[in-house]
């Protein structure tokens, strides 16, 4: 193999390198704050090695500096787009979360959060591991890395760009997640609300009883009723939210080819 060759294949294989790791960096499964950064930097160059057998450099571009640089911007890009889209489908279950602690009354209560480094509700916290581990059990971790290879046959290392259609599929995805997490919270929004007029009939009926003294107890006590007996459901839909988090994956692609 001649240098030009030789330099040939090392940029490329830098640009797939650039595209894997920044899916990994943002994923929410690979880059979890708790998960090492070494363990990450080894499996982005190991999948890249794999990745580079199957869709090797077809010619040889004539990039100046600049254009490799924007080439790099490029395939960040790329990844994060990946990364951001499947994100949004896990942020879901946080913000669903987040929704029914305000309904329960267990708003001022919070947890760490590793994956994004901040403080998060309870509920949102169980609703997220619960859909972490239906990920996994579904297989989702191998899926999200054949979408990896079929991105750089969809969308090939010198053929990224993006366009127009990209923003407006983002906006698709914001305003389908949103959606999602509130069809999550809903039955227990839906109780909330029930327990809230019941109380209000009861209050009126017999003034002497004190709100504050058992509203709030049976409502924390119905809202986590129904948290936890809406988890079966949720694990079961859970394979639709996958579905419909890969689609649009599959959506973000359309608007990224040249």
């Amino acid at each position: 193999m001649n240098f030009e060759n030789m330099a040939l294949s090392l940029g490329h294989f830098f640009l797939m390198f650039l595209r894997v790791s920044a899916i990994f960096t943002i994923s929410p499964v690979f880059g979890r704050r708790n998960v090492p950064s070494v363990a990450k930097a080894g499996l982005s160059l190991l999948l890249t090695a794999i990745l580079i057998t199957v869709y090797p450099p077809q010619e040889n571009p004539d990039r100046s500096l600049l254009e490799f640089f924007v080439a790099c911007i490029k395939q960040i890009t790329v990844g994060l787009v990946v990364g951001i889209t499947t994100t949004c489908f896990f942020a879901a279950a946080a913000t669903a979360g987040h929704v029914i602690d305000i309904q329960v009354g267990f708003s001022v209560a919070s947890t760490f959060d590793p994956q994004f480094g901040t403080q998060v509700s309870l509920s949102g916290n169980i609703l997220n591991y619960a859909l972490l581990v239906c990920f996994f059990l579904a297989d989702g971790h191998h899926m999200l890395i054949k979408i990896l290879g079929e991105s750089f046959r969809l969308i090939p290392v010198d053929n990224v760009n993006i366009r127009p259609e990209t923003a407006m599929a983002f906006a698709e995805i914001f305003i389908k997640t949103f959606i999602i997490s509130i069809q999550m919270a809903m039955p227990v929004i839906a109780a909330s609300l029930i327990s809230e007029l019941c109380m209000g009939i009861l209050m009126r009926l017999v003034p002497q009883i004190n709100f504050f003294v058992i509203g709030f107890p049976v409502k924390i006590a119905l809202g986590l009723f129904i948290l936890f007996a809406m988890i079966p459901a949720f694990v079961r839909s859970s394979s639709g939210l996958f579905d419909n988090m890969f689609n649009a994956v599959g959506s973000m692609f359309e608007g990224m080819v040249a």
